[in-house]
């Protein structure tokens, strides 16, 4: 029977320390592949940053922020498949200091910041949760972000297929 462990991650710097979790997600490089698990966080420096695990140790990476911008508030994050066969992808949803949602994800070779903004005609004023969803078995998974908007109203922001 195994036993429960704690472990120091740390900070993300050696003087930046964690403001906030953002969210946590476990990743396959294939389908046949061991989980790992990668969190993001906030840092003291309104950055985001992810702690994960290669399969032998943690690492922290700092992840930015959009062009010009902030990290004010997590909306959470998600691994994102193509198909059952290939790899999952991070993503973390955040909202900045313009109170818009961006999403910073891996490509498969690189990470990458995308602004998704608002809904029309509105603020963000409150986050919601992320999730995918798949049409069948056999489909892409899709990402969807939530979040709240100036009027009290919940919106969706999601990734459509062609």
């Amino acid at each position: 029977m195994g036993t429960w462990q704690w472990n120091d991650q740390e900070k993300p710097t050696t003087t930046v320390g964690v403001r906030a979790t953002a969210g946590a997600v476990t990743m396959k490089d294939d389908p046949q592949a061991v989980q790992r698990p990668y969190v993001f966080v906030r840092g003291y420096d309104s950055r985001l940053h992810v702690n994960w695990w290669d399969g032998k140790a943690w690492h922290w990476s700092d992840q930015g922020t959009p062009a010009g911008r902030t990290v004010i508030e997590k909306v959470g994050a998600i691994t994102v498949q193509d198909s059952p066969s290939a790899q999952q992808r991070p993503y973390a949803f955040v909202i900045t200091d313009d109170s818009k949602l961006h999403v910073n994800w891996w490509d498969g070779k690189a990470w990458q910041w995308s602004a998704q903004n608002t809904p029309p005609g509105r603020v963000i004023e409150r986050p919601g949760e992320a999730l995918t969803m798949q049409d069948n078995p056999n489909a892409t998974q899709r990402p969807y972000a939530f979040v709240i908007t100036d009027d009290s109203d919940l919106w969706v922001n999601w990734w459509s297929l062609p």
